[in-house]
């Protein structure tokens, strides 16, 4: 797994026009539809807090776990700002240790793309479930294999404005569907000078039978697969894909 560098303090720069606000307001759909209460929450891959933040002002008692410790503290930052308390945490997922349980755990904004081993998404899903209380919900999105292979692809990407510029290319290695995200970004400083930095990411993408299996082996039941921020089940071009999955205590009584 990549964990971000220098980019982490540019993050929230880049990802200005991400709705996260829907990706909120499917969650608390979700909990709706499948009578389900929050009370306690790890955010898998919590990156800068856009989405544990907010949980927390809606009452849940919040644990964000990443990878990355710059973006840890930028979360940390943002949290103190804004007046709320999270708990963060410095760890890898596909070894999530936290000696407690909780009733949710997410993972958003293809956070799960990053483990491109299938021997350890596999143990984060062993992990995730062990985490979970009784009936627990696990609620994830990861990248179609629809725009891993034709919107990533070998792509150029871009963005420029008078304090930031990015470019982003990509990489597709066809046999085992992972893609290379290159990123070369110029940011200006206070002497109206720009400073060049260069990150490598590394996403693999999972057929969505596939995860299926992994998550059904584990002991989930997957309760609903759909796309793109709506209810729909995935079509040949939809681009992520969310699983909706209940921690099945059958299974563990067998």
């Amino acid at each position: 797994m990549m964990s971000y560098q220098h980019l982490a303090y540019v993050y929230d720069q880049l990802m200005h026009d991400v709705p996260y606000d829907q990706w909120l307001t499917f969650l608390n759909e979700v909990c709706a539809r499948h009578h389900h209460q929050i009370n306690a929450v790890i955010d898998l891959g919590c990156g800068t807090g856009s989405i544990a933040i907010p949980l927390v002002q809606q009452g849940y008692k919040v644990t964000g776990i990443d990878l990355s410790e710059t973006m840890l503290a930028v979360a940390q930052e943002k949290a103190s700002n804004t007046g709320v308390d999270v708990q963060w945490i410095h760890q890898d997922m596909t070894e999530l240790d936290l000696g407690t349980q909780y009733d949710t755990i997410i993972s958003f904004l293809d956070s799960l793309n990053y483990v491109t081993e299938p021997s350890q998404l596999q143990a984060c899903f062993h992990r995730v479930y062990q985490h979970l209380t009784d009936d627990g919900l696990f609620i994830f999105d990861v990248h179609s294999m629809y725009k891993m292979r034709h919107i990533f692809g070998e792509t150029l990407f871009g963005t420029n404005d008078e304090a930031l510029s990015l470019l982003w290319q990509c990489w597709i290695e066809t046999d085992t569907d992972t893609v290379e995200h290159d990123l070369t970004y110029f940011v200006q400083h206070t002497d109206n000078q720009y400073i060049r930095y260069d990150e490598v990411h590394t996403q693999r993408g999972y057929e969505e039978d596939l995860l299926r299996r992994w998550l059904e082996e584990v002991g989930f039941d997957i309760l609903q697969v759909v796309a793109d921020l709506t209810w729909n089940p995935p079509q040949q071009d939809s681009e992520r894909l969310f699983f909706i999955c209940k921690k099945n205590v059958r299974q563990r009584l067998t």
